[in-house]
């Protein structure tokens, strides 16, 4: 699935960036990587605790999926988990689009890319991702974000509840 990815990506170079990144900002693109990987193993073991291990985050931490009418606070992945656990779903890259760094506080934007298996094929879909971190004792920690599809069909099948 990665080389289909490659594949696209490189059929449409105006979209596809090479861009250097200082250490700690590709430290933050990293830490998204091993979040989502952690997502993807926790969906498979059904224990979302491997995310909340690897992928620290601030207690009053909030997400907001633009689909929803308000942002989630107070364990809003274990909440999220529930819509996604029983889905066929394989996350495939993620396209950095800014990297900020302010001291001990960093902000990405980014392109997201999961596979979706259905009974009828796979779909990909793309969203747009804002994430704000803070650095704590050498560790990334979410402190919040929002997901965007790049369009209501590309939310399909993956939000169908």
């Amino acid at each position: 699935m990665k080389k289909l990815f490659l594949l696209i990506a490189l059929s449409f170079p105006f979209i596809v960036s090479a861009q250097q990144y200082s250490a700690q900002e590709q430290g933050l693109i990293d830490q998204i990587k091993i979040c989502w990987d952690a997502w993807m193993e926790g969906v498979e073991t059904n224990n979302p605790d491997i995310w909340y291990k690897k992928c620290p985050s601030m207690e009053n931490a909030s997400f907001w999926w633009t689909d929803e009418g308000a942002p989630q606070q107070n364990d809003w992945a274990k909440r999220n988990w529930d819509y996604v656990k029983d889905q066929n779903v394989g996350w495939i890259d993620m396209r950095p689009v800014i990297v900020r760094i302010w001291d001990d506080i960093g902000m990405i934007q980014f392109y997201g890319y999961w596979e979706i298996r259905t009974k009828d094929g796979s779909v990909i879909t793309e969203f747009k991702r804002t994430e704000v971190f803070k650095k704590e004792n050498d560790t990334w920690v979410l402190l919040g974000g929002q997901g965007t599809p790049s369009s209501s069909r590309d939310s399909e099948p993956y939000w169908e509840r």
